[in-house]
């Protein structure tokens, strides 16, 4: 079974990180770190949350005894095109939902869940027609 020392040991030596540096890191001592990995004692709840966050496991892959090593949890990457479209469909739904009414307000709100669903489909179809156009 991997305690939680041997995990926290584990990640620190995978990313190059000094008992020192974690400490710094985490605004703790030496000690602290090394009593931590030799499963003499425990980081209080907001070190786990921020020792999860540094090395981008779960707090439930730090405190669980298993045997299982680590993947880290894939984190979501900024994606300009998707999330344009996305909160220019949502923009146009509350302003079509708070500040029209009647069909101005049914208008706005339908091209804003247009936005939503469609936004990719809508970018491939304009990029398609310009770089036909070009050749």
């Amino acid at each position: 079974m991997h305690s939680f020392g041997s995990k926290l040991k584990q990640l620190r030596e995978e990313q190059g990180f000094s008992q020192e540096q974690l400490a710094k890191e985490l605004n703790v001592s030496r000690q602290a770190v090394w009593k931590w990995e030799t499963d003499k004692g425990l980081p209080d709840i907001q070190n786990i949350v921020r020792l999860s966050e540094l090395f981008d496991v779960t707090t439930d892959y730090l405190l669980k005894e298993s045997e299982l090593i680590a993947e880290p949890t894939p984190t979501r990457k900024w994606n300009s095109e998707e999330d344009i479209g996305f909160y220019l469909g949502m923009i146009l739904i509350l302003v079509g939902g708070l500040a029209f009414e009647g069909s101005t307000s049914w208008i706005l709100i339908s091209i804003g869940l247009v936005f939503l669903v469609f936004f990719d489909e809508l970018l491939i179809s304009i990029k398609r027609f310009f770089s036909n156009r070009d050749n």
